[in-house]
Parts: structure tokens; sequence; C-alpha cells
């Protein structure tokens, strides 16, 4: 039984450049975006705000920005 993962891991600075390259959302500060994400989980971020800040192509606004 093998193990395909839909999502496979992705380290805290793989999910940042994600987050920046996928996603548009800018970030000024790298290290408090990770111990950020130490509390905030990447899928409740990018999901919890998708219908508030995000368009049809999952990108966040123009001038969106994470702390």
């Amino acid at each position: 039984m093998g193990s395909n993962f839909d999502k496979p891991y992705k380290t805290t600075d793989e999910l940042i450049d994600i987050l920046i390259a996928k996603h548009r959302l800018i970030i000024e500060d790298k290290n408090i975006t990770k111990d950020i994400l130490k509390f905030v989980p990447y899928y409740d971020l990018v999901n919890g705000y998708k219908e508030c800040f995000m368009d049809n192509h999952d990108q966040f606004g123009q001038g969106v920005s994470f702390y």
C-alpha cells in the first residue's frame, strides 16, 4: 500500500515562497511570517481568507500583505 499524498510536505520557507509567487501575498519579514506559521496553519491562512481577499485565481488582491 503506497502513500500518495495530495499535498506533499513543504518546509516553512517553501510555503512562504508559494504565498509570494503563487498567491501574490506581500511578505515584508519572512522571519516573523515563519513564527506566525507555527501557530496559524498555512491552509487555514489561505482558505480562511480566500473569500475576503483573493480573486478567482487564488491570488491575493493588489497590496494585500502579511505583516
